[in-house]
């Protein structure tokens, strides 16, 4: 039997992609203006990679978390590779997608991607939860590439950077493209400040 469900495992993991349980939306602008967007993730700010989102999705945003609070579930799950589930992160619950499995002889424990931040995080079964099948709710985080951003920051550029995109902060974009899923992201007032910093 244990043959069967481990091979049974296998299948899932390998051989059957995960259907994303929600649907993903890109960042569009529609006019000269450009738009605003949100950052969620600033983690990975001085290679010019930031997570966000367009601000005037921010209500969407806080009615998801608001769904995921009210989650009762209380029996801990063991997902498998690349499914979706809800993941806690300091005591709060959030939508994520398990990217790696580590198991030794007296632990296992997930690497998960939270799908509205973009980051990652390292958690138990305890913290997991079964991904509900009513929430539907859209993503709309990108992860985001600054166009014309420096090879090589300077120290200078990089304390400009950590100060101008913090968590939460709005930051106007001109124009986007997409190379596969990330959003490459033209702000020209950034890249005229940074170029302006030695």
């Amino acid at each position: 039997m244990k043959y069967f469900l481990h091979l049974y495992r296998y299948f899932l993991t390998n051989c059957i992609p995960f259907l994303q349980p929600f649907e993903t939306h890109r960042i569009v602008i529609n006019s000269r203006e450009g738009i605003d967007i949100s950052i969620v993730d600033n983690s990975n700010v001085s290679r010019g990679i930031i997570g966000a989102f367009e601000s005037r999705y921010a209500r969407h945003f806080s009615d998801l978390h608001f769904r995921l609070s009210q989650i009762k579930d209380t029996q801990p799950y063991k997902p498998v590779l690349r499914e979706y589930v809800i993941a806690k992160f300091e005591d709060a619950w959030y939508r994520a997608k398990v990217m790696d499995i580590k198991t030794n002889q007296f632990t296992r424990r997930y690497e998960v991607m939270y799908i509205e931040f973009t980051n990652v995080s390292t958690v138990t079964e305890e913290d997991i939860r079964r991904y509900p099948p009513n929430l539907n709710v859209p993503c709309h985080t990108n992860v985001c590439l600054i166009e014309g951003f420096p090879h090589r920051p300077s120290k200078a550029q990089i304390n400009f950077l950590q100060e101008k995109l913090q968590m939460h902060k709005v930051l106007h974009v001109d124009a986007v493209n997409y190379l596969q899923d990330m959003a490459m992201i033209r702000c020209n007032a950034l890249i005229d400040a940074l170029n302006k910093i030695a």
